[in-house]
């Protein structure tokens, strides 16, 4: 073999090297972060909140239906694209608020969210993805409506005791990044207990 032959193939292992390495090197701790939120996001964007100033109707107008819909898909294309965009969108957040509201005539649910109680990045992709497993502890607050002083009253925050784990293909997209793939972990469904920390294979 030449000298020239030589070199090359040093070079093309060199390059292999440094790929196998890129792959498994982890993000910065900014890009971490942002891409937490979004899962966080992309996990508690169809829950929404009944909208403030109307906590004592039962129901809502077409026109305020419509934009609630609207800001849920701008939302949910601000974190998702591909797969996963597609697996929320036949989703109805908005009829759901609604169902549960005539069901609860009196309770009200003002706020929604989440935290990430779970990260781990596993690898990035050739095509340019992360991978990364996380879980995502959803809360929410409500009240009651109490219509002669006309005023929430006993507003609560329940938050899950446990969550499902994923693992999730994140893209970035300018200065954001968005789920583009969400699965089970292999030998999955697996779940996180929140009070103990402790991940097992049942709810």
């Amino acid at each position: 073999m030449g000298g020239q032959a030589r070199l090359l193939v040093v070079l093309v292992a060199a390059a292999l090297i440094a790929l196998a390495v890129w792959t498994w090197l982890p993000p910065t701790e900014t890009t971490q972060d942002a891409i937490k939120d979004s899962i966080v996001c992309f996990e508690t964007v169809n829950v929404i909140a009944w909208p403030e100033g109307h906590y004592g109707e039962e129901t809502l107008s077409p026109d305020l239906q419509d934009e609630l819909r609207s800001t849920w898909q701008v939302t949910l294309g601000e974190v998702a694209e591909g797969e996963a965009l597609r697996t929320q969108r036949d989703f109805d957040p908005v009829r759901r608020l609604i169902i549960a509201r005539r069901r609860q005539s009196r309770e009200v649910v003002v706020a929604s969210g989440g935290r990430v109680v779970l990260f781990d990045v596993r690898r990035r992709t050739l095509r340019g993805e992360v991978i990364v497993r996380a879980a995502v502890v959803s809360w929410y607050e409500t009240g009651a409506w109490d219509a002669e002083r006309q005023q929430l009253v006993g507003v609560r925050r329940v938050e899950e005791t446990s969550c499902p784990i994923f693992d999730y293909a994140m893209r970035e997209r300018g200065d954001s990044w968005k789920v583009v793939a969400r699965k089970a972990p292999d030998g999955g469904p697996f779940f996180y207990d929140v009070w103990t920390g402790e991940s097992g294979t049942g709810p």
